[in-house]
Formats: C-alpha cells, structure tokens, sequence
C-alpha cells in the first residue's frame, strides 16, 4: 500500500539540497571539460596534414575550428542531463513543494548493485504491481538495520524525485529473493528509482 501526501521542505532539508545545486565553478568545469575534449577531437586532422599547410593555412584552420567548437560545446553544455538536472533541482528548492510516499509491505525482493547506482528493492502494493527503489543510501540503511522494512516513508522533491528524507518505521523484512543486476543497456530503459512498476513479485522471481 502507498499513501502519497504533499509536504513543503524545512530550512534544513533546503540547506542540505543546496549542497548541490549548480554553482559557477561546476558550470565552467563542465564546459572546459567539453571545450578540451572537442578541440582535441577537432585537431587531429590538422596534426595530420600540418607539414603540407603554411603557418597562414593552420591559422585559418583553427580559427574556423573554433568557431564551430565554441558554440558546440555552448550546446553541449545546455543539454547536458546533469546540468538540467540541477538546474531542476535549484526550481524544486524555489517552489519548496514535496511528495511525502508513505509505504506499507509485507513482501520485498532485492535487486543486486548496478555500477555506483546501488541496490535496488521491489515492494510489492499488491499482487500485481510493486515499487522500484534503488540507490545507495538504501545500501547505508541495510547497513544500519533499519531497511528494507514493513514500513517506511519517502520525502523526495516533487520535480526531480531527490530524496530529502527517508525513515524505516515498521519491523524488518528480509527479501525473498536477488535478482541480478541490471546491465548498462537495461538500466537506461528498465526501472528507474520511485518507479511503480506493472508487474508482481511472484512474476519477477519467475523471470
């Protein structure tokens, strides 16, 4: 069972968010980054055919390179997913609105570590759909004790789903099963950390 409810987040939470968000030395790290990269990339065929070019032809040449890397890399770095990211994540403080998930399971199953996005847990809802949950303050919760549990509740921010709290308040549970971990191909089409997904426990074990 889920009960999902609205909150607003405390000046505590918002501090912690504020941690981060985007600041001027990560937007330029981001974009040099991309800049070297690009040039790079972009300089090899100059270095290829450098002897038979005079010092006026090179000149010419990276001047037009970097016409067309500048603006590029501007591009590149607008539709960077992070940057958007946190640039949400900046509006979601802004708006100060959260989703409080307030879940109730008698029934888990675990699903092993992907690359550092950490474990990831079905909580069945009923017998035909369950909660997808991974990340690794989930792992940092196992360690403790306090997860995965009967009960437990979610603070996440509404826009990007960043969690700014999470308490186990029911009595431990231990999964009735592991399933391996997604492949990089499959994590970015599978489930995704908050996900309600269409399909029950036993059919997941059956897989």
């Amino acid at each position: 069972m889920i009960n999902i409810e609205t909150g607003t987040i405390g000046p505590e939470e918002a501090r912690v968010l504020k941690k981060n968000l985007l600041t001027p030395w990560k937007l330029c790290e981001s974009t040099a980054l991309k800049w070297v990269l690009l040039t790079l990339v972009t300089l090899v065929p100059l270095l290829v055919i450098e002897k038979r070019l005079s010092s006026e032809a090179q000149l010419v040449y990276i001047i037009i390179q970097q016409l067309a890397v500048i603006p590029l890399t501007a591009l590149l770095t607008f539709k960077d997913p992070e940057i958007r990211f946190l640039r949400s994540l900046k509006q979601d403080i802004a708006e100060g609105e959260t989703e409080v998930l307030r879940v109730r399971s008698n029934r888990v199953l675990h699903r092993r570590p992907s690359g550092d996005l950490g474990s990831g847990y079905y909580f069945e809802i009923d017998e035909t759909s369950v909660l997808f949950l991974q990340g690794q303050h989930l792992d940092q919760l196992k360690m403790e004790g306090n997860f995965p549990s009967t009960d437990f509740q979610i603070i996440r921010t509404v826009r990007t789903g960043t969690i700014v709290d999470m308490k186990s308040t029911g009595d431990p549970i231990q999964a009735e099963g592991s399933l391996k971990a997604f492949t990089p191909q499959e994590q970015r089409s599978c489930h995704f950390d908050g996900q309600t997904v269409n399909c029950g426990i036993d059919s997941l074990l059956n897989r």
